[in-house]
């Protein structure tokens, strides 16, 4: 089977391995679609560690080809998604419910090799049924999780200010589900192509930062009072330390973007605002609500789609992601 394996920062090669056979609670699945995040692009960079040789890619989904002995409500022939942490079961965390943090389990992409391959092996309890959605969207299924953990944390009540910052696609994702909590987003990004979307996906208004002062913005918005909650989602210093500036007293941040070197907003604005802080790393028990919404047709992931790409052309985009050179929001891998 061909396969893009990471070997570390800068190198990836595209492989043929030898075909895995699934355990006794595994499950080997075709895959039919895979989604290049932005933490794909930071492993491959070298800003986050891995373990190589490794396949990344942990947003996938495809057809279920054999499994294992002990796997018996999955069929071959199933099109499913992919959950891509596998958690120990038995840690505290785990017993908790919140299983994407067990510090003993593993995540496709990472530590266990992804779906950037015609073929993955999974455990049975990472997969859900896709529901019959087409693969452009079963394929991109992880930012609607995070977008609804982050609105989890949040806990906003109808008719809130919500201030997303950036909308790539975790935050394009998060200002669709935003309005279906019956939220008033504000989104914020530099880049116009993605407001364009953003007021696409609904937004009722939008900020660029390289056009305004976003906070006086977002306070001339808010009445002067502020927003409620506001979403941290670009991974950029400055949008966090403008996310406390713009949240009402007693409002909320919840923390999404990721990036090296990151620090927390003004100590000062957090005390005297009384703010109340949470993040978010994917979210437990999400996928099946993740999935319904989709096949409902309340979020729709094929917007946020720029480029179709095969496993051969892959390296070349995830160097191109790398050094900026390809303008994409959701690259698509069609194995």
């Amino acid at each position: 089977m061909k396969a893009v394996v990471f070997y570390g920062p800068g190198e990836v090669a595209l492989e043929d391995r030898p075909l895995p056979s699934p355990g006794p609670d595994e499950v080997l699945v075709r895959v039919q679609a895979a989604s290049v995040c932005g933490t794909d692009v930071r492993i491959y960079r070298g800003e986050i560690e891995v373990a190589p040789p490794v396949v990344l890619g942990h947003d996938f989904a495809g057809v279920v080809e054999r499994v294992g002995e002990e796997v018996e409500e999955i069929p071959p022939g199933m099109q499913v998604v992919v959950e891509p942490i596998r958690s120990c079961g038995a840690c505290r965390v785990c017993m908790e419910g919140r299983y994407n943090l067990c510090p003993d389990g593993g995540f496709h992409g990472f530590s266990l090799d992804g779906g950037f391959s015609e073929y993955a092996l999974i455990h049975a309890a990472g997969l859900h049924d896709a529901r019959g959605l087409p693969w452009e969207e079963a394929g991109i299924v992880e930012p609607v999780v995070v977008a609804l953990a982050a609105l989890q944390k949040a806990r906003p009540r109808l008719w809130d200010f919500l201030v997303v910052f950036g909308q790539g696609p975790i935050g394009l994702t998060i200002t669709q589900v935003a309005k279906l909590h019956g939220l008033r987003v504000i989104a914020v990004d530099p880049l116009p192509r993605r407001l364009h979307i953003a007021q696409e996906m609904g937004a009722d208004h939008v900020v660029n930062p390289d056009q305004v002062d976003p906070v006086q913005a977002i306070l001339e918005l808010t009445g002067g009072d502020g927003a409620d909650v506001a979403i941290e989602a670009s991974g950029a210093q400055l949008a966090v330390d403008w996310s406390a500036e713009v949240v009402r007293p007693g409002g909320k941040l919840v923390f999404v973007g990721e990036q090296t070197g990151l620090h927390g907003p003004p100590m000062e604005e957090m005390l005297n605002k009384e703010l109340e802080t949470s993040a978010v790393a994917l979210g437990a028990g999400l996928y099946p609500r993740a999935i319904d919404l989709l096949a409902a047709g309340k979020v729709h992931m094929r917007p946020l789609i720029t480029h179709t790409v095969s496993l051969e052309e892959l390296p070349g985009i995830l160097e191109r992601l790398s050094d900026g050179t390809l303008d994409a929001v959701k690259v698509l891998v069609r194995p």
